[in-house]
């Protein structure tokens, strides 16, 4: 159900808005450096969530339950929401894409982005 919904998404003229459990995502192909097949983005609740093994050959991530799911939660998300309630979220979430599920890992990546005003020092 939601690999094919996913995959229906992005190809030929479909629209790239894909909805999952009530939010809107826009769906794209991702990129070999992520290590996933797929991404879909949701700017307004502050979540990208990634799909299917970017270095398997085979379609088995298309079976429901197969493969594996990242999450990015924007700091937004996290500070407005609270750790506990992104984690309810994000289960939410994993309910919909994999039929069974036991969480490996949490890894904590933070990020900054700065804007500079002037030039770089050389």
């Amino acid at each position: 159900m939601f690999a094919q919904s996913l995959l229906n998404s992005l190809e030929g003229s479909f629209d790239p808005v894909f909805r999952l459990n009530g939010v809107d995502f826009i769906a794209r192909p991702s990129s070999k450096a992520s290590g996933y097949k797929f991404m879909i983005h949701s700017k307004a609740l502050g979540l990208i969530i990634f799909v299917g093994d970017y270095f398997r050959n085979d379609e088995t991530w298309l079976d429901e339950g197969a493969g594996k799911v990242k999450f990015e939660l924007s700091p937004h998300l996290i500070l407005s929401s609270g750790v506990e309630n992104c984690m309810y979220l994000v289960n939410d979430f994993v309910r919909c894409i994999l039929d069974d599920f036991a969480p490996v890992s949490c890894d904590v990546h933070l990020c900054v982005d700065v804007q500079a005003g002037g030039r770089l020092k050389i």
